[in-house]
């Protein structure tokens, strides 16, 4: 609970009539369904900055964003370049588009590393003297695919993007060996966790995506995220299976589009003989993910690396427990009481869903042990105000 007292007494040191500023944000992908929770971080922190009556401007690639998401954010300018490679986010080279949203800017947030467009706005936020910010939400870490041309990239240029940077952002202090890794003295960096607009995921009506799932409110397991080997469902599905046979009548839901593992998800469970137990939502949004999270008996977060789940933020905000791997940035959930943190493997998970499963009376009181921590520390109201101090004094430095 140390992280969550810290940030509250930040934000009453830091409380006050903030400045009118101009911010840019830069991200490859607004759009959720491709850039997850990145894109949404980005999209709530746009939303917060012209709701308190700052100019913002969004710059992100074209990929997935669709005119009804650039209206979303009400009063900013969303510009989105169309991208030439994937690999890297290589951009089409619109500099003097770019160069003018950088100029008039007072301060530059960047999300995420590895990609041509940081880069570009970087070199051109040095040009003109205005000061940028980064937060890599994870990224530093040589993870994945491509290793040797994230090392190429960061010899190249990576590493000057990170290490020239007016400030930096952590979203926990499970990225400050990344950091020290890049030349970034740690005391130099701000913790600034994920946020959630609590109030829209609770005012969402109820609707009938249970029942055309087939599926019994209070009798499932809930997966939300990307089908892809980081968030794990793979390693889910094998605990389920590992539990299957002691809980015959529970059933498990992976909400999330394919990023690689659909059908070799749906080839396993055909092997287990759980075809019937184990159901593919796709994306969901709005009402239906709302509606999953309430009636699901808790959520599973079986990640390998995460910088901080924004889906266990989400399933607070409405009061359902979860289940989560020790990778998730995350582990206060057990202090409070309000799940199950395990190692990233399916014993692991397995065994947390026997503890959860054997415990149901109190599942209840661990969702609203959650749902507390978020309303406390995790709204977009917090987190929102805590940028807006943190980006103001980058553009008193600049004045």
């Amino acid at each position: 609970m140390a992280v969550a007292s810290k940030l509250r007494n930040t934000l009453h040191a830091t409380q006050g009539k903030a400045r009118p500023m101009h911010l840019l944000c830069v991200t490859v992908l607004l759009d959720p369904l491709t850039g997850g929770g990145t894109a949404e971080r980005t999209f709530q922190l746009a939303s917060y900055f012209t709701a308190k009556g700052h100019s913002v401007s969004v710059l992100a690639t074209d990929i997935g964003l669709t005119e009804e998401r650039r209206q979303a954010i009400t009063g900013a300018e969303v510009v989105g370049l169309s991208c030439l490679f994937r690999r890297f986010f290589v951009v089409e080279p619109k500099i003097g588009r770019v160069a003018a949203l950088v100029k008039r800017s007072d301060v530059i947030h960047l999300m995420g590393h590895w990609n041509l467009l940081n880069v570009m706005v970087t070199m051109l936020a040095s040009w003109y003297r205005v000061p940028y910010v980064i937060c890599p939400a994870g990224e530093l870490k040589l993870f994945g695919r491509s290793r040797f041309l994230k090392r190429v990239f960061n010899t190249l240029v990576g590493k000057s993007v990170v290490r020239r940077a007016s400030g930096w952002i952590a979203i926990t202090d499970a990225e400050f060996p990344d950091f020290r890794s890049y030349g970034v003295d740690t005391s130099a960096i701000r913790i600034l966790p994920n946020g959630i607009a609590v109030d829209v995921l609770r005012a969402a009506s109820r609707t009938a995506v249970t029942h055309h799932l087939g599926v019994v409110a209070k009798q499932f397991v809930l997966f939300m995220g990307r089908l892809n080997p980081i968030k794990g469902p793979d390693l889910l599905l094998r605990a389920f299976a590992l539990v299957a046979e002691e809980y015959p009548e529970l059933h498990l839901i992976f909400a999330g589009p394919d990023g690689g593992l659909l059908e070799a998800l749906k080839e396993e469970s055909a092997d287990e003989g759980l075809t019937a137990r184990v159901h593919f939502a796709g994306y969901v949004s709005g009402a239906d993910k709302a509606t999953l999270y309430r009636e699901s008996l808790f959520l599973a977060i079986p990640s390998r690396h995460e910088a901080m789940s924004i889906v266990v933020l989400e399933a607070g905000a409405v009061g359902v427990p979860v289940l989560l791997t020790d990778q998730c940035g995350f582990d206060q959930v057990a202090a409070i009481e309000g799940g199950e943190v395990v190692s990233p493997d399916e014993h692991g998970l397995a065994q947390g869903m026997r503890r959860l499963l054997s415990n149901r009376s109190e599942l209840d009181r661990m969702g609203q042990n959650l749902r507390r921590l978020v309303d406390e520390n995790y709204s977009w109201d917090t987190i929102g105000a805590l940028h807006e101090s943190y980006f103001g004094s980058m553009f008193r430095v600049k004045k």
